[in-house]
């Protein structure tokens, strides 16, 4: 589970961040969590670029 830990962000965190999470190398995607871990979402490139 550590390693998508580092794809995850939580309901607060704001695009521009998410993006930083969407664009590493293997990223893609941002895994919504909330504080117990679980899953809520998911953010793509194509969710937030046109």
């Amino acid at each position: 589970m550590k390693n998508l830990e580092k794809f995850t962000v939580n309901p607060d965190t704001n695009i521009h961040d998410a993006l930083k999470i969407i664009d590493r190398p293997g990223g893609q995607i941002a895994l919504v969590v909330d504080r117990t871990q679980k899953l809520m979402g998911t953010v793509t490139d194509g969710d937030v670029r046109i």
